[in-house]
């Protein structure tokens, strides 16, 4: 075999050799893709089940929740979350998620049952107990229909609707600036500082008819 046909053979060899390591890598590169898809689809299903089973303590805690405050006395309720404002927390967000669908909310049915009545509710002053995310007094807010916040917006107001004078939050806890922390049995406002109260899926406890009486002295104070 001469020099050139020995240089020949070299090159194949080597060009071979080069073609099979190639391969390998190749196959290296696509056995580590579909190792690291399978990881991934692994890890979404475990994300997946996590979520669930997050929710699904969510929900339990929420329903936990809902039935201590319907089953205790407000004073209790008030003090346990004061100790334990995460289970306030918990609660609000559980009744966002269980309303998310609803066709309606109430809170909704009680802001167009203020609008539909102007010469009931105009320039009246609202309390609303056990108001949650305060959502009717954002909703007036925004609409710059809330005259004693009027100075501070500089938003036009909507023409020929209604203004509302003052809106109170009071809730257990105080998880937004503008709600006032209380119980709703007793409620720190002076007498005739109200004209309307508000009760939005709120009549909880065991000494709910304090509630009621609570307004009744407002109401006897007016006369």
């Amino acid at each position: 075999m001469n020099n050139r046909e020995q240089s020949t053979k070299k090159n194949n060899q080597q060009n071979q050799q080069s073609f099979q390591k190639g391969k390998q890598v190749q196959v290296k590169d696509q056995n580590e893709k579909g190792i690291k898809k399978i990881q991934q689809k692994q890890m979404k299903k475990q994300q997946n089940s996590i979520d669930q089973i997050s929710k699904s303590l969510e929900g339990s805690k929420f329903r936990m929740l809902n039935e201590f405050l319907y089953t205790e006395n407000s004073q209790i309720a008030k003090d346990h979350f004061k100790n334990n404002k995460e289970d306030f927390l918990t609660y609000h967000q559980g009744f966002r998620n269980q309303t998310e669908n609803w066709p309606t909310k109430p809170y909704e049915a009680i802001i167009k049952e203020l609008e539909s009545n102007q010469k009931l509710y105009q320039d009246k002053i609202l309390c609303d107990l056990g108001c949650g995310d305060a959502l009717i007094y954002e909703y007036f807010r925004d609409n710059n229909r809330i005259k004693n916040l009027r100075k501070f917006y500089e938003k036009p107001q909507i023409n020929k609707s209604i203004n509302i004078q003052q809106i109170h939050n009071f809730d257990l806890v105080s998880h937004k600036k503008f709600i006032k922390e209380a119980d709703m049995a007793n409620i720190p406002l002076e007498d005739n500082q109200v004209d309307v109260s508000i009760f939005c899926l709120s009549l909880m406890g065991i000494n709910y008819i304090e509630f009621i009486q609570e307004l009744k002295d407002w109401k006897q104070s007016d006369k």
